[in-house]
């Protein structure tokens, strides 16, 4: 993700048009090249030294020192540091000056002539090199790279155009996705893309067939905006996926910039993505194997089919779960920052009872009054069952014993 000073935008008429650079142009392909390289064969070398030599790379190419830093900071990103070896940083350090305290009040004239880091090294049983590599080794500057996330040039490219408009998306207070031409396949992967990086979307059919997807961005919400912010940005490259679709977010920046970010498929960026359909959030994995385990006379799966409501409202459920006469329950999961998509969902179940259960964020109520208030409703009561850290089985057994099955 990039940093704001390294967004490139301008603010046409109301408009926020991203900045793009061109993914086939030689010295931008030549460029991340280098850094790429560089990186490649850097395992073993610290932050502080890794950044000094991106500094020279940036002179050798003829590539704005803007777009060098974002290239920079995106193979970063791409890069795991340690601190290369099990000591306690600051108990290795607290360590060393207490000996350098007492070198320093028992001097001598007719010391040796061992420097001070040599005699410092041989009281810690190390030598003068390995005090040096140890002693600042759990600060960031001088942590060194284990790992780095291989990526072609080209990629590198068409993720830095990605990225800055995820720097915008970031920013956004509603973002409304048109998908004109759509399956139920590719609607499934992009609303489990969404439901499982537990951003709040309500899903509509138009009379054309069209589907909108009405997704509320971080600022419309009150709570953790900025790691809200950021799986909506992540969510982006899932968007990117599909042959068709539109994107409109309004944006707002600090001291009273806004404006609307339109995009549409011919943004021409292209970003594949390896594990398209696979990731579920740790915690309702830990759930679908509980309950999986548990001999009750249900099995769960992925749900793979929609509730319709109405006016041609969708609901994609998480899990479904299926007894031995094939009847079926879905589980929709809400999360923390979900509570208008909650309201919304309970209005629908109150007009049109549904299949449906919820599983519903503790951490969702602000304060016990509201919690208690919510529980008195009687179509909560049957549909609801809340949690803290993760939904549990026996409470969604409780739940799916309140449904009559014939």
């Amino acid at each position: 993700m990039l940093t704001k000073d390294l967004l490139n935008y301008q603010l046409r008429k109301g408009v926020f048009v991203p900045g793009k650079i061109k993914v086939k142009d030689e010295a931008n392909l030549a460029a991340s090249a280098a850094l790429i390289t560089y990186l490649e064969n850097s395992i073993g070398e610290n932050l502080s030294q890794i950044e000094s030599e991106f500094k020279t790379i940036r002179a050798a190419f003829e590539v704005s020192e803007f777009h060098m830093r974002g290239f920079e900071k995106l193979l970063i990103d791409r890069c795991e540091f340690g601190a290369g070896s099990d000591s306690d940083g600051p108990e290795f350090r607290r360590k060393a000056f207490e000996q350098s305290q007492l070198l320093l009040q028992h001097a001598d004239s007719n010391d040796s002539e061992m420097s001070a880091a040599e005699r410092i090294a041989a009281q810690l049983n190390l030598s003068p090199e390995q005090l040096m590599s140890q002693l600042y080794n759990d600060l960031p500057a001088f942590q060194k790279l284990v790992k780095f996330d291989k990526i072609t040039p080209e990629e590198l490219l068409q993720r830095y155009n990605c990225a800055q408009i995820q720097g915008l998306l970031i920013r956004s207070r509603v973002l409304k996705i048109a998908l004109p031409k759509w399956n139920t396949g590719e609607m499934r992967r992009l609303l489990k893309a969404l439901r499982f990086a537990r951003l709040v979307v309500q899903v509509c059919k138009k009379e054309n067939g069209s589907c909108e997807l009405n997704v509320s961005g971080p600022l419309s919400l009150l709570i953790e905006t900025r790691a809200y912010g950021i799986q909506l940005a992540v969510f982006f490259p899932h968007l990117l996926q599909l042959p068709e679709w539109a994107l409109e977010a309004q944006v707002e920046f600090e001291h009273g910039r806004t404006g609307k970010l339109v995009l549409d498929n011919t943004c021409e960026i292209k970003l594949p993505l390896s594990h398209f359909n696979s990731y579920v959030p740790e915690e309702l994995q830990m759930f679908q194997e509980a309950f999986g385990k548990k001999e009750s006379g249900w099995k769960i799966s992925e749900a793979q089919d929609f509730l319709p409501f109405v006016g041609e409202q969708l609901c994609f459920p998480d899990f479904e779960f299926e007894n031995a006469k094939k009847k079926k329950i879905y589980l929709e999961v809400f999360h923390r920052w979900h509570f208008s998509a909650l309201e919304h969902r309970i209005k629908q179940l109150e007009s049109q009872p549904a299949p449906l259960i919820l599983a519903v964020s503790r951490k969702l109520f602000k304060d016990e009054a509201l919690f208690k208030e919510w529980s008195a409703n009687k179509t909560v009561a049957k549909h609801v069952f809340f949690f803290r850290e993760m939904p549990l089985v026996r409470d969604a057994l409780q739940a799916l014993s309140l449904f009559k099955i014939d």
